[in-house]
């Protein structure tokens, strides 16, 4: 297997980026959206709330990992500078929900020994300049297995902390068993509850 190598995206990749989050089925906000992909690729390109890394083996994308720093704030400011894209999240939004008929979400995970015991160290409402949420992290299929997914979480917590963040959540599918075993694996406290999974990586300021 080729050595790959994780940087944050540049104006080159958005293609294949938003080719890859359309065939992966990424979903902001509980959109899929090629316009909205392409409008959060410009926003990481411009630096500030969006965080994106992105891994290539051999010039081809590979993988990525998207983030949010203060995803509240972030939301708030995409209605005023983008007011047309976020018309088309809200009215996707309310067709999703009315199509489901209102479904619940995913029920917590059964007992295990991967979950945390104790109250989480916050909530994934929660939202403010020192916490980072991820949005997706996805490779590639022809890439899976080969540690992708790590790399990029170990890249993407040096540069937080770079920052002064204070932590980055993610947010688990209960029946997600490959996300679980990867956010357990790359260092991450997991929490059960009635949404699924609320996963947290505190970030420790020392020095690698």
């Amino acid at each position: 297997m080729p050595e790959f190598r994780v940087h944050p995206l540049e104006a080159t990749n958005v293609p294949a980026l938003v080719g890859l989050e359309s065939a992966l089925h990424v979903a902001f906000a509980g959109v899929e959206s090629r316009w909205l992909y392409r409008a959060i690729c410009q926003d990481a390109l411009r630096g500030g709330r969006v965080v994106c890394l992105v891994s290539e083996i051999e010039g081809q994308l590979a993988g990525f990992v998207i983030a949010f720093v203060n995803a509240a704030a972030y939301w708030k400011e995409l209605v005023v500078r983008r007011p047309v894209l976020a018309f088309r999240i809200m009215a996707g939004r309310l067709w999703r929900k009315t199509a489901r008929g209102g479904a619940a979400g995913s029920a917590a995970p059964r007992s295990s020994d991967l979950f945390e015991t104790g109250q989480a160290p916050g909530n994934w409402a929660e939202s403010n300049d020192s916490i980072a949420k991820i949005q997706f992290i996805g490779v590639a299929p022809l890439f899976r297995g080969e540690g992708i997914g790590m790399e990029l979480y170990k890249r993407l917590a040096v540069h937080l902390q770079e920052r002064g963040l204070a932590r980055v959540d993610a947010r688990i599918a209960a029946d997600n068993t490959a996300s679980i075993k990867l956010h357990h694996a790359a260092g991450w406290k997991l929490y059960a509850d009635e949404d699924g999974v609320f996963a947290v990586y505190p970030l420790q300021w020392k020095k690698p």
